[in-house]
């Protein structure tokens, strides 16, 4: 944790949008969690980048992808994203996470809460899933 986090957490903590409890758990937070099967980095949003981690789905099980993703929901604000993951996948989620949304065609699962709707980054991500993964920039797609 770098010096300008740590002045920003206390500036959020000052104005009152972080609790007394909140702000210990961001200090005393494992870094990683080890599932066995993944490794969850849990300070990435609140300490490193402002956005939790994106959960690669292909080669996990259902129970695995689902149980990743509900310990991402408990202290990622509400904010997921996960990649190349089937409808069976979605349904295992969206029974612990109702607000999760599933997008077929790029086979994404993402939920985000009310308060970070300006970023917008299922549509975002979907966009940028298309240009890499088939479009190679072609010009009808500007």
């Amino acid at each position: 944790m770098n010096d300008a986090i740590i002045l920003r957490l206390l500036e959020e903590y000052k104005a009152g949008n972080i609790n007394d409890d909140k702000i210990l758990e961001y200090f005393h937070r494992e870094t990683f969690e080890d599932m066995g099967y993944a490794k969850i980095d849990h300070q990435r949003e609140a300490m490193r980048k402002g956005f939790p981690e994106v959960v690669f789905g292909s080669g996990k099980t259902v129970a695995q992808s689902a149980s990743i993703l509900e310990k991402l929901f408990q202290t990622a604000k509400g904010n997921l994203m996960a990649t190349r993951v089937e409808e069976e996948v979605f349904l295992a989620v969206k029974e612990k996470i109702p607000q999760a949304e599933y997008h077929p065609l790029p086979k994404m699962i993402t939920s985000q809460t009310q308060r970070e709707q300006e970023h917008r980054f299922d549509l975002c991500a979907i966009c940028r899933y298309f240009r890499s993964a088939g479009c190679g920039g072609s010009s009808h797609y500007r």
